[in-house]
């Protein structure tokens, strides 16, 4: 059986846009299970590649991100 959880999230294109929604997707994981390096390893992944977005597609242009994640396990 595969159980899924998901999480979705928009928010500003900003770096305290990213910083707020990686705070609200630890509380997610936690609240979800996930152990303290399994969170660690989703924040690093996923902090750099909205920071990029942030930096590179949003350089002179203000806009807002959609994060959809989904966790799930095999049972």
């Amino acid at each position: 059986m595969t159980t899924a959880i998901g999480f979705e999230l928009q928010f500003e294109a900003t770096e305290m846009g990213v910083r707020g929604a990686l705070r609200d997707l630890q509380s997610f994981l936690r609240s979800n299970g996930v152990d303290d390096d399994g969170r660690g390893k989703v924040e690093i992944v996923l902090a750099e590649a909205l920071n990029n977005v942030v930096e590179h597609a949003y350089a002179n242009d203000t806009g807002k991100i959609q994060l959809s994640c989904r966790k799930s396990s095999q049972r």
